[in-house]
């Protein structure tokens, strides 16, 4: 029978998980913040093996496929590990310089979350960036991004009113999706 949770035997330098991800070619890979590592189970026994390693900085995200995988940095700065060996993506830090989720979308572009930066970049497939702010539908911090099964971006963030949002192509905008909650305060 099988078990909803299992141990995943990893030689981690920090103890605990600081990202996972299911890349878009199926791979699981994860990061303790010093190294990936890339997760396989064959018949209910799981395995890690370690896949990169770097030691510029703090790893915070994980994005992309196995074959071109994104690592997002603590210190501002994003690698791209592919066939071509390792480079550094041109983005610049806009905030706290933490940049702690993204994700690659279907056409290429990599939505970025930094830590403090109210809104969300957007590293294009053609190499030009774009933040996304208040003028642009995004009045809150986002700090997480995904990718429906459609195709929509959807962005999480923290606000009372506004804290969750889409991406309108067409308009290249995001809409607000939030619906009002009740705090106490």
């Amino acid at each position: 029978e099988p078990q909803p949770f299992a141990q995943v035997p990893m030689s981690l330098d920090n103890l605990y998980v600081e990202s996972l991800l299911r890349t878009d070619d199926g791979d699981i890979l994860a990061t303790d913040g010093r190294s990936v590592f890339k997760l396989t189970c064959d018949d209910g026994a799981f395995a890690s093996t370690k896949v990169f390693s770097p030691h510029e900085s703090l790893i915070l995200s994980l994005a992309g496929s196995s074959a071109s995988l994104l690592v997002g940095f603590r210190d501002g700065f994003i690698f791209r590990r592919d066939e071509n060996g390792v480079s550094t993506l041109p983005v610049k830090p806009r905030a706290n310089r933490l940049m702690d989720n993204m994700v690659r979308d279907t056409g290429g572009n990599v939505w970025i979350c930094e830590d403090a930066f109210q809104g969300i970049r957007c590293l294009r497939n053609d190499g030009t960036e774009v933040s996304y702010g208040v003028d642009q539908g995004i009045p809150a911090h986002i700090n997480v991004v995904r990718q429906a099964g459609d195709g929509t971006i959807i962005a999480g963030g923290v606000g009372r009113s506004s804290y969750l949002f889409r991406y309108d192509h067409a308009t290249d905008r995001f809409i607000d999706l939030s619906i009002p909650v009740s705090v106490p305060e």
